[in-house]
């Protein structure tokens, strides 16, 4: 099934009248069944690389602790790429043509 239709239980437009609740429970349930470890509240704070450039660990700040992870694999779902800059990849900031940049309170 398409995501719209997980978080909303129809299809059609993707987005239209997904609730943040049911995105959250639609996504927790599709990370356990999947065997993916998903830190919610946690803030990437650095890379450690090897000499290949090859992302070893992380560190990621909670709320009263600092967490040193370590895995073969690594998925940026920052939002804004904060993974793949803090590990030398290069990238552009706004948008092109003016380099502007959304104010964090306005949808895209």
């Amino acid at each position: 099934a398409s995501l719209s239709a997980v978080f909303t239980g129809r299809t059609g437009t993707p987005g239209a009248g997904w609730h943040h609740a049911a995105k959250s429970h639609a996504l927790a349930h599709l990370f356990a069944s999947s065997g993916t470890h998903f830190l919610p509240d946690t803030v990437l704070c650095s890379v450690e690389r090897d000499a290949s450039g090859r992302i070893l660990s992380v560190l990621a700040a909670q709320e009263a602790s600092l967490l040193r992870i370590t895995a073969r694999a690594f998925i940026d779902s920052t939002g804004d790429g904060d993974l793949a800059a803090l590990a030398g990849a290069r990238f552009t900031m706004g948008r092109t043509g003016d380099g502007r940049s959304l104010a964090f309170s306005q949808p895209s």
